[in-house]
């Protein structure tokens, strides 16, 4: 997430982006019923008609329920980036699912997925789980590059790819929970009417970023960053730790700005203008490097660029 936390969920508009840590999905229809799956998380092996409960594997089931799927299947999932980081591994897990089985329907490799749709479902499914959420990761998966997002609207691409970098916080609040906390700390008369004013403020940091970016204007888009982090800190998301983080990026030779990137609280924060891609020293995406260790920080520096290209996909074996 570029811009547009929590008041996403509120109406606005988000900016995402896709990054180069990708999430392959391996999908074979079976001639029984059974459901297997393979991964880092571990394995699962239950009658797709009669699935057995998994935190590990709760949006895979979704997505196959979503798609009433009742054929035999074996999935394989491996993933560059671990799910405890903030990538949106989710998201990625649920639009691959729902892609390779929309794919068997077809029975048709050459004819073109309906990415909005996809994006629709994806939403759903993710909502079926957790109950709130805004499926923007799901869409920076599905169209890839940057692009603005509305849940329920178009989809509008950004070309403007600048160096970026990413920090992990070595810890991440659910967002279910972080939502719960702001809403608990707004919760009388006076603070329904400053978050309103939070999110409409918000509204207009992202709409200025976005226009800011079309323009590919980096000091107003520095400004807007900046401006979004103050946001943050003012819904009360941003802790020490994220707040440390930021300050180290923001110093980094050749950086515009920094903020919390997700729903705060931990998780993930990112720099535009300045990519660690380039450090020798953050040559391996999951190293912390040296210009930004920390002798107390569990945190984590991630070798990451914006990926132009979104969900893709193959027939590997002939189509049965």
């Amino acid at each position: 997430m570029l811009m547009g936390e929590h008041a996403v969920l509120h109406g606005s508009r988000a900016m995402v982006c896709a990054v180069n840590r990708r999430m392959h999905i391996y999908a074979t229809r079976r001639d029984d019923n059974l459901l297997c799956i393979e991964s880092a998380l571990g394995s699962y092996r239950e009658p797709i008609s009669a699935p057995v409960a998994s935190s590990a594997f709760r949006f895979v089931l979704a997505a196959v329920e979503q798609m009433h799927w009742r054929r035999g299947l074996d999935l394989r999932i491996d993933s560059e980036f671990s799910d405890t980081i903030g990538f949106g591994s989710s998201a990625a897990v649920t639009a691959g699912v729902l892609s390779a089985l929309t794919l068997f329907r077809m029975d048709d490799g050459d004819e073109e997925l309906d990415r909005l749709e996809l994006l629709q479902q994806s939403a759903e499914v993710i909502r079926s789980v957790q109950t709130r959420g805004s499926a923007s990761d799901a869409a920076a998966s599905i169209f890839g590059g940057v692009i603005a997002y509305r849940p329920t609207t178009k989809v509008l691409p950004l070309p403007f790819r600048p160096p970026i970098s990413l920090m992990y916080a070595g810890y991440k609040t659910p967002t279910t929970e972080v939502i719960a906390e702001v809403a608990e700390r707004f919760s009388d008369e006076a603070g329904q009417a400053a978050l309103e004013r939070i999110y409409g403020q918000m509204s207009q940091a992202t709409e200025a970023c976005i226009v800011a970016w079309k323009a590919e204007d980096r000091d107003a888009i520095a400004t807007h960053f900046r401006a979004y982090e103050s946001l943050m800190r003012e819904l009360g998301v941003s802790d020490a730790m994220t707040e440390q983080l930021v300050a180290r990026l923001e110093a980094q030779p050749d950086m515009w700005a920094a903020k919390i990137s997700g729903s705060g609280l931990g998780d993930c924060v990112i720099g535009v203008g300045a990519s660690t891609a380039s450090d020798p020293a953050t040559s391996n995406p999951n190293q912390l490097g040296d210009s930004l260790a920390a002798d107390s920080l569990a945190a984590e520096s991630f070798a990451v660029e914006i990926d132009p290209n979104g969900l893709q996909f193959e027939w590997v074996s002939q189509k049965s």
